[in-house]
């Protein structure tokens, strides 16, 4: 079976190396053939051993985003990108609720941060319009929104969504956020409300300033502009350097470090469902290390750049 899409097209074409050429390359799937995609694994499917995440982290260093994918020719068309990890039954809710409410007037793309579990299979046979990039090794949060976002760069698309694939829509999601871009340009970044509940006492002037500037990532919209700004590479993109956790916050804090603004699009209350919070975090089983290794990441960060500490 082929794919519409796999990382060694859409990304080979962009230039994206995604490290799976190396033959010696650990991966969760077990070790990488000739051919760069790894052999069948022996473990379970969430199964890893210390030398696994030890091999996870060391790609995640090379997993900066590139400005170089940025187009020269811009887009008005807005982007739509899904980030799956074990998650063939919130995909399909996933697109299912997109296309019910505006999608089909959207670039979607689907980054698939796992083995095949026949999400692309599905994808091919029943969303052909949906793009497919596959990653057969679990690149983390942080590199797999830098590949999308490097996807829809190479498109010429400015403005787009990237959401966990347990969220779904109840409204035009990006035509929402969208409203928000055009009224405040300094703006790099707008989430839904319901995000801000998960998180606590979070607060917003009538202009959907965030107080404090932080917000969770499991479905935000993006400016490219403010994705690929700043003069010092560890504020550009999403840093590569976390795994699964808080990065997003990294993420918000580093837009107002580049003079742009987070905001929350009140309009958008009640526009998504998270179905299940953290619950592809808490399927790794190395979660509580890696919690612990990216606290110790911000806070280095934060000390560096003047960040609220968290």
């Amino acid at each position: 079976m082929s794919y519409p899409l796999r990382d060694d097209t859409i990304l080979g074409m962009l230039g994206i190396p995604m490290g799976n050429n190396d033959p010696g390359l650990v991966t969760p799937m077990g070790r990488a053939d000739e051919t760069g995609y790894p052999k069948p694994r022996t473990q379970p499917a969430f199964s890893m051993s210390a030398r696994r995440a030890e091999a996870a982290r060391a790609l995640a260093g090379d997993g900066a985003f590139r400005a170089s994918c940025i187009s020269d020719k811009a887009s008005d068309q807005l982007g739509v990108g899904i980030i799956s990890y074990y998650g063939l039954d919130d995909v399909k809710r996933a697109i299912a609720s997109i296309m019910a409410n505006g999608g089909d007037q959207y670039h979607v793309v689907i980054f698939d941060n796992t083995e095949d579990d026949g999400v692309g299979d599905w994808v091919l046979d029943n969303a052909p319009q949906v793009k497919y990039i596959h990653s057969p090794q679990n690149v983390g949060c942080s590199r797999a929104r830098n590949r999308l976002a490097e996807a829809f760069a190479a498109l010429g698309i400015q403005r787009f969504v990237i959401q966990d694939q347990d969220v779904e829509w109840r409204a035009d999601v990006p035509a929402i956020m969208n409203k928000v871009f055009d009224a405040y340009p300094d703006t790099g970044q707008v989430t839904v409300p319901l995000g801000l509940k998960q998180m606590g006492n979070h607060k917003w002037d009538a202009t959907g300033l965030l107080s404090p500037p932080e917000t969770p990532g499991m479905c935000c919209m993006y400016r490219l502009e403010a994705i690929a700004a700043g003069d010092d590479p560890e504020l550009v993109g999403f840093c590569a350097r976390y795994v699964l956790y808080r990065w997003d916050s990294d993420f918000s804090f580093s837009l107002g470090s580049k003079g742009y603004k987070v905001r929350v699009a009140p309009d958008a209350k009640g526009a998504v469902a998270h179905n299940h919070p953290h619950s592809g975090i808490q399927r790794n089983p190395n979660w509580h290390q890696e919690q612990l290794r990216s606290m110790q990441i911000f806070a280095e960060r934060s000390k560096r750049y003047g960040w609220p500490s968290l």
